[in-house]
C-alpha cells in the first residue's frame, strides 16, 4: 500500500510539474486559431521532455515546439530553460534569421552543465501577418517538419532538415518559407504523436497525413481533438510524450 501511494504521489508530482512547465494558456493571435495538445507517455512517474509554446505580438508571432533527449528531473530542466530561451532569442530582434536564432539556442545549450550526452529538437515557426496570405517561416533543428493542410485538402511540407541541438558546435540550419491562405493549417508535433512502433517508423506519420485530411473544415480545437481520437487513443498507453499545435487561418 506505501509502495502504491509513493507511485501514486511520484505521477502527480511529475504531472504538476509538467503542467508549470508548459503555457499556462495561450494568447491570441489576430487571424488564426490556435488549439495545442500535450499526453505524457504511461511512464507517468519521470517527467518528460516535450515542450510547445506560442508568443509574439502584433504582426509577428512565433509558433515552437521540441523534444529534449531522456525523462527524469534533467530532462525537465533542460527543457524549461530551452522554452524561455527560445522565446528571449527569438524576441530579441523579429527580423533575426531563424537559423541565427537556432544556432544561438544550440551554443546555450551547449554551455548548459545539465545537457551531459542529452541533446534537443526544436521547430520554430514565425508568423508574418499581412492582409492576404500570412507568410510562414519554418527552422528546423532535428526535429520533425510541421505539415501544411491546404482548404482543399492537399498537404504540404514546410521546412527543410537541420541539425540537432546541443550536440556539436557547428550545426546546419535552413529557413524555408510558405505561405497560408484562409482556412489553410500548420500542425506541428513531436515524434511521440507519429510513434507506432520501431518494426513501422513511418506508419504514424502515414496515419497522422491520412487523419489530417479527413478533417478539413474543422477549427483548431476539432482538428486536435480528431487527432487525439485516430491516432492516440487506440494505442492505449503511449511510448513517449506527444505534443501538438494546430494553427488555423481563419
Amino acid at each position: 500500500i506505501d509502495r502504491t501511494r509513493l507511485f501514486d504521489q511520484r505521477d502527480r508530482m511529475a504531472s504538476a510539474l509538467e503542467r508549470a512547465l508548459l503555457p499556462m494558456s495561450l494568447p491570441r493571435v489576430p487571424g488564426f486559431e490556435i488549439a495545442t495538445m500535450y499526453r505524457p507517455s504511461h511512464f507517468g512517474t519521470e517527467v518528460g521532455g516535450d515542450f510547445y509554446d506560442v508568443f509574439g505580438e502584433g504582426h509577428t508571432w512565433y509558433l515552437a515546439i521540441g523534444d529534449v533527449c531522456g525523462k527524469g528531473p534533467d530532462a525537465a530542466a533542460i527543457m524549461g530553460m530551452t522554452r524561455i530561451a527560445l522565446r528571449s532569442l527569438a524576441r530579441e530582434d523579429d527580423e533575426r534569421p531563424l537559423p541565427e536564432v537556432l544556432g544561438l539556442l544550440n551554443g546555450f545549450l551547449l554551455e548548459s552543465e545539465l545537457m551531459g550526452d542529452r541533446f534537443c529538437t526544436v521547430c520554430l515557426v514565425r508568423l508574418q501577418l499581412t492582409d492576404g496570405p500570412a507568410i510562414v517561416t519554418t527552422c528546423l533543428g532535428g526535429h520533425p517538419p510541421p505539415i501544411v493542410v491546404r482548404g482543399d485538402g492537399r498537404l504540404d511540407g514546410a521546412g527543410r532538415p537541420g541539425s540537432l541541438l546541443g550536440l556539436f558546435d557547428e550545426v546546419s540550419l535552413h529557413e524555408a518559407r510558405t505561405e497560408l491562405e484562409r482556412s489553410d493549417v500548420l500542425v506541428l508535433f513531436t515524434d511521440g504523436v507519429t510513434e507506432v512502433s520501431a518494426e513501422q517508423p513511418r506508419e504514424g506519420e502515414r496515419l497522422l497525413r491520412s487523419t489530417l485530411v479527413e478533417v478539413v473544415g474543422e477549427d483548431a480545437a476539432g482538428i486536435v481533438k480528431d487527432v487525439e481520437r485516430s491516432i492516440l487513443e487506440p494505442r492505449g498507453e503511449l511510448r513517449d510524450d506527444a505534443a501538438l499545435v494546430v494553427a488555423k487561418r481563419l
